[in-house]
């Protein structure tokens, strides 16, 4: 499943199971990269690394497809990503604000 490195900061900040779970990937280091698209299978899943008998799952291990599939249907909001010509920004920009769009 392909997500955008800005919408995956936003699950890792709103909806990352706990501290007691990580991943192991190489793709980054701290933070993605806001404009690359990732791909989950190159992620991996998250894995328990919390005391052995507080596990909330049999396996110890979460697909993160499954999370963010889940986070994505739960959330109140959409991601849209769009290009505007820079003449027609104002524009936009005062249009979405009118039906309540943050940045």
């Amino acid at each position: 499943m392909k997500i955008t490195g800005s919408e995956l900061q936003l699950f890792i900040d709103q909806f990352w199971p706990s501290d007691d779970w990580y991943w192991d990937h190489e793709e980054f280091d701290d933070n993605p990269d806001p404009l690359k698209t990732y791909y989950t299978d190159m992620l991996g899943d998250l894995y328990w690394q919390g005391k052995p008998d507080e596990c909330p799952v049999e396996s110890k291990e979460i697909s993160l497809d499954r999370l963010i599939n889940k986070w994505r249907k739960e959330r109140d909001f959409d991601i849209l990503t769009i290009r505007i010509p820079k003449s027609q920004l104002d524009v936009v920009k005062t249009a979405l604000a009118a039906v309540g769009v943050k940045p």
